[in-house]
């Protein structure tokens, strides 16, 4: 099926798609900075190893943080559930990070 160039028009309007005027290493550049603020256990700062998300928050836990939550909470009180430090969600809420996150992780743990 060819559509007409009217058709694109009408449904694309006629402003032209802007140019990003930033290099491509600029824009990586950034992206490494926002990574190393956003990808960090909210509970000690480090760089997540094995990371877990919480499901209402999405704050990200290192695999040693997990256990340490899950052991003060049972220590404290035998049978009362650890929450989240961020957001106080209780219970099971912690879930694996999504796809694009883990690669990023997995790629700054085992760089190629």
């Amino acid at each position: 099926m060819v559509i007409s160039d009217e058709t694109v028009n009408r449904i694309m309007g006629p402003e032209p798609i802007p140019q990003l005027d930033i290099e491509m290493s600029e824009i990586q550049n950034e992206l490494q900075k926002k990574m190393a603020e956003e990808i960090n256990c909210i509970m000690c700062g480090n760089f997540p190893y094995q990371p877990l998300e919480c499901k209402n928050c999405n704050k990200l836990f290192c695999k040693q943080c997990q256990l340490q939550l899950k052991n003060s909470s049972q220590q404290e009180t035998p049978g009362y559930d650890n929450c989240c430090p961020s957001c106080q969600a209780r219970g099971d809420f912690l879930q694996n990070i999504n796809k694009v996150l883990q690669n990023c992780v997995d790629f700054c743990e085992y760089p190629h």
